[in-house]
């Protein structure tokens, strides 16, 4: 047996791309609903929503070595997790701690480099020559990513609160993309990304 339960999450991430890159973390929002199905009598819950997901990086060096402040890449995406949920303490009959397993797909909607306003690269002819680069509109970024997330989440009541690691398993941008923006094709590029979240049961 099973019953429904919906609740809304929104938290913080700490986010940076991976493995080969060098850039610092950037502060995002997270935030969302879930349904979650408690499997009666049973310490397992199965739990599915829709987020509105915020990643990026701060960029530590360009390829002509440009003044401060370097740019930022800002994305945005609609993200679909499917938990696979595990009660693994009971503090008391309200209280519980929760280990999670959880793989997602995402959409993008949104792609951008900024640099406070100044060209990005400034440069005569570079295409980053601009205040604004659209990553999705010149084709360097990927509609769709999936991924892989670990977390604890702990639950008191009707409230949740929940820290934990996602990782993307798909490049975020194609071969050409990397070469356009960075001069040479930097391998493999993965988001990792720490979360904290803060729930309520309806």
């Amino acid at each position: 047996m099973w019953r429904l339960s919906p609740y809304a999450l929104q938290g913080l991430k700490l986010c940076t791309r991976s493995w080969s890159d060098t850039g610092e973390g950037l502060v995002n929002f997270r935030a969302g609903v879930s349904f979650a199905l408690p499997f009666v009598h049973t310490p397992f819950t199965l739990a599915s929503g829709i987020f509105i997901d915020g990643r990026g990086e701060k960029q530590t060096a360009h390829r002509n070595s440009a003044p401060k402040p370097l740019s930022k890449l800002q994305t945005y995406a609609i993200q679909v997790p499917v938990d696979f949920s595990f009660r693994i303490i009971t503090v008391a009959e309200n209280q519980h701690i929760f280990l999670n397993a959880t793989p997602y797909a995402s959409y993008l909607l949104s792609a951008k480099l900024t640099r406070g306003g100044n060209p990005i690269i400034d440069k005569a002819g570079d295409p980053l020559n601009v205040s604004e680069y659209d990553l999705l509109s010149e084709g360097n970024a990927k509609r769709f990513e999936a991924g892989i997330q670990a977390s604890l989440m702990y639950r008191y009541s009707g409230i949740y609160v929940r820290t934990g690691i996602q990782v993307s398993v798909l490049n975020q941008f194609s071969g050409a993309g990397r070469e356009g923006l960075f001069a040479r094709d930097t391998g493999a590029s993965r988001y990792v990304s720490s979360f904290l979240t803060v729930g309520y049961e309806f």
